[in-house]
């Protein structure tokens, strides 16, 4: 059974927050607060990122929303739940789910380069991806 953790981007911000969440009874996300207890911002201005379960070839924990790089096929790819499968992929450039839906094992093949918020760029242009080697 994988952990299950969340991480927490700042939209407004523009930066990840430590911290938590609090829940209300339907389960929506109401608040998100600092490590210290503090009221960080209401649910529409943070994105959680579920922690996946699966770790990279450096032993990185793997978030929804990172930016991992495939060395075998030369190719940046970005994590994304599918809930119609209920599976993490390793995705294109577009929304559109690879045709490859990588297993665990392959994951550990792929290194985090980054993140689709802070760097989304990686995913723009696969011939310079291609290029950072």
């Amino acid at each position: 059974m994988r952990e299950i953790k969340f991480r927490v981007w700042n939209k407004k911000e523009k930066k990840w927050e430590s911290g938590g969440i609090a829940m209300d009874l339907k389960g929506d996300c109401e608040i998100c607060w600092t490590e210290f207890g503090e009221l960080m911002e209401r649910a529409e201005n943070v994105i959680l990122c579920q922690y996946t379960g699966l770790k990279d070839k450096n032993d990185k924990e793997i978030y929804e929303g990172d930016i991992v790089r495939y060395q075998i096929l030369q190719k940046n790819y970005w994590v994304k739940w599918d809930g119609h499968n209920a599976k993490f992929f390793a995705c294109g450039k577009s929304n559109d789910f690879d045709s490859g839906s990588y297993r665990a094992s392959a994951f550990k093949q792929m290194e985090i380069i980054g993140n689709i918020w802070e760097n989304g760029d990686l995913l723009n242009d696969q011939n310079n991806a291609n290029n950072q080697g």
